[in-house]
């Protein structure tokens, strides 16, 4: 669900943009995105009208609380996603109340410990950047830096502007969050993608330095496949091998009526691998 609602988002904020720089009437297309975008994952689709408030506000753009078409924008999201909570709550009333936003978004995200609860495993955000996203990483950062310190320049400003407050909110929002997974940061990367986009294009705005840049890069690159293709070398290490090697038995007991139940296991965790190999789901027990 993680990918559409990417695809949303920047929908969202990319009508948004546009509708900054020309037409009001993108603003009809920035409602309906953020309306889809909360459909698919509840308040984490908020960030598709939160980031464009932070950046109306960081920008100066109070022009565009007089259009009307903004507020036409809001009704839009609030109509494309409010039927849902709607028929939910009329089918199952305070039960729904309590499931959605009680458990899933309160429960699960700010009060149920998933790790040792340290200061710093708040920062697991970054920790996963600084492991993942290579090559992009020094370039995103410089980017960042680039708008936080002024100097990019006057006719990009209000563009970067934009991706930092998209890309910031992410990162902090979501690391104040007690459940945290690298793929709930997915819908930040095209922002980060585009400060690195920023800073690449102005420090290779020298023709020399562009083709440097761009033979190191073909040199990398074609090092890249021969290591992948014609080397053991792995890229990835196997994933849910307790759950693999149980599956089986665990899908002949189930054959036979027996219930599944996971033990202080996260739910998502365990049912991912174990409904992949084994056919079958289990309820999880949290038990201290």
């Amino acid at each position: 669900m993680d990918v559409p609602l990417t695809f949303f988002v920047v929908l969202a904020i990319f009508t948004f943009w546009q509708a900054s720089r020309g037409s009001r009437r993108w603003l009809y297309v920035w409602g309906l995105a953020s309306g889809f975008a909360i459909l698919m994952k509840s308040v984490l689709g908020l960030f598709a009208i939160f980031i464009p408030g932070v950046w109306l506000l960081a920008a100066g753009r109070w022009d565009l609380l007089r259009a009307k078409e903004i507020y036409l924008g809001l009704m839009l999201a609030l109509v494309s996603s409010g039927w849902w909570f709607l028929v939910e709550y009329q089918k199952h009333g305070s039960q729904f109340l309590q499931f959605h936003f009680g458990w899933i978004v309160m429960s699960r995200s700010f009060v149920v410990e998933e790790g040792s609860g340290r200061w710093w495993e708040h920062l697991s955000y970054l920790r996963d950047l600084a492991k993942y996203y290579w090559p992009w990483l020094p370039a995103s950062f410089g980017g960042l830096f680039m708008v936080l310190s002024g100097r990019s320049e006057s006719g990009e400003r209000r563009g970067d502007l934009l991706a930092t407050a998209w890309a910031l909110s992410y990162l902090f929002i979501l690391s104040i969050m007690k459940a945290r997974r690298i793929w709930y940061l997915m819908p930040a990367f095209p922002a980060l993608a585009v400060l690195a986009a920023s800073f690449i294009h102005r420090w290779t705005r020298d023709g020399r330095v562009r083709q440097g840049v761009v033979a190191s890069l073909a040199g990398i690159l074609a090092g890249a496949a021969v290591l992948v293709n014609f080397t053991p070398l792995r890229m990835d290490k196997p994933r849910t091998l307790e759950v693999r090697s149980l599956a089986p038995y665990v899908r002949l007991y189930a054959a036979s009526g027996h219930r599944v139940v996971g033990y202080r296991l996260d739910h998502f965790a365990l049912n991912s691998g174990l409904i992949f190999y084994g056919d079958v789901s289990a309820k999880s027990i949290y038990h201290s």
